[in-house]
């Protein structure tokens, strides 16, 4: 069940128009149905994921909510992703070297 359920109560269907952003990450996965014609955010949605370390459990938590949603299930005119991750890169002090004024 999502956290955050914001829908314009105007959105009967979705036009050809339309544009869907979505953003996931391991703190969970969000997004927004766009209608670049009137400017307008027709609906956002939020889901929080819980003891989401490995990458497997963020893929199935993903996929389980594409399977579900109704509205990630219809077409869309442009569709775009962002994807947050946790990796970290560390570097030795013998690789950076600090820029000295």
């Amino acid at each position: 069940m999502p956290e955050i359920n914001l829908i314009d109560p105007s959105l009967n269907t979705i036009d050809d128009a339309f544009e869907l952003s979505i953003q996931v990450g391991p703190q969970g996965f969000s997004f927004c149905i766009h209608n670049p014609v009137d400017q307008q955010i027709k609906a956002l949605r939020h889901y929080n994921f819980v003891n989401t370390i490995l990458e497997e459990d963020l893929l199935n938590n993903t996929s389980e909510i594409l399977r579900k949603d109704e509205l990630l299930r219809l077409q869309y005119n442009r569709v775009r992703v962002i994807y947050f991750g946790r990796k970290i890169d560390n570097c030795s002090k013998g690789v950076y070297q600090q820029r000295k004024s």
